[in-house]
């Protein structure tokens, strides 16, 4: 549903001949999912931006049927080329 309205909005944006696009429609599904962004209140940006591409990732992700649980990377002793890869493979299995 995220996706959907995301791609909506933005055909919305790139398509219209209105020079204002209302997102109401895309609010009011990112605000069911993130109840966080309800009302009208202001919002952290990076905030919005990190939950809109989790929420992009799960709505395009291919995998079927139940999706791996993966631990998050403890970098420890590992140099940052062993942690990214690490991190990268674990991205790649959800």
């Amino acid at each position: 549903a995220l996706c959907r309205e995301y791609a909506a909005l933005t055909k919305q944006l790139w398509h219209s001949s209105k020079e204002a696009v209302a997102p109401v429609s895309f609010k009011n599904v990112l605000s069911h999912y993130a109840p966080q962004f309800e009302g009208y209140a202001q919002h952290d940006a990076q905030e919005l931006a990190i939950f809109l591409l989790d929420g992009l990732h799960e709505d395009l992700n291919r995998i079927c049927g139940k999706k791996p649980y993966v631990e998050d990377v403890e970098t420890g002793d590992q140099s940052d080329e062993e942690a990214a890869a690490e991190a990268w493979g674990n991205h790649l299995r959800r």
